[in-house]
């Protein structure tokens, strides 16, 4: 990998920003969706817990039990509900900083970049090449958008 010479450009640093908020957006969208299937999930194996339990079929009961529970367990430990909600702060942020970064100078665009860029949150690198690509569609420059493998189209389909 070679070093850059040149400097960075403004321009460089507005596309970073866009990129920035089509992540968060990104992310928001996959973890309110994981959000939503979980519920679903967790609804759909209490109701049949339930029903095996009204129709005494012990194998109902445990399988929807032990499914319920799995599901449970990643709910909580993925915590999709928490982390939509610090995507879409991030997000909102990476838009107010886009409705400003003309009338900053490239330092100061900079500056507050990577402030934003150290929120804490867990960024997926199958999403980043998508935002990336996002931002330069959104920009204009299809001409330039990277080629993504099988896994990305799959999480840029549903995230």
């Amino acid at each position: 990998m070679s070093i850059r010479s040149d400097m960075r450009t403004h321009y460089e640093a507005c596309i970073d920003v866009v990129v920035g908020q089509r992540i968060a957006i990104r992310h928001e969208r996959l973890n309110r969706r994981l959000r939503m299937l979980f519920n679903f999930l967790n609804l759909f194996g209490g109701s049949g817990a339930f029903a095996g339990a009204v129709a005494g079929n012990t194998v109902l009961t445990a399988t929807c039990g032990v499914a319920l529970a799995a599901v449970s367990a990643l709910d909580f430990v993925l915590s999709p509900g928490e982390r939509s909600w610090a995507f879409t702060d991030a997000a909102g942020q990476y838009a107010r900083l886009r409705g400003r970064m003309d009338r900053l100078t490239l330092e100061e665009l900079d500056h507050d970049l990577r402030a934003l860029q150290a929120l804490p949150g867990e960024i997926l690198e199958s999403l980043r090449y998508v935002a990336f690509n996002d931002a330069l569609q959104e920009s204009g420059r299809t001409d330039e958008m990277f080629p993504l493998s099988r896994w990305q189209r799959f999480m840029r389909s549903i995230a």
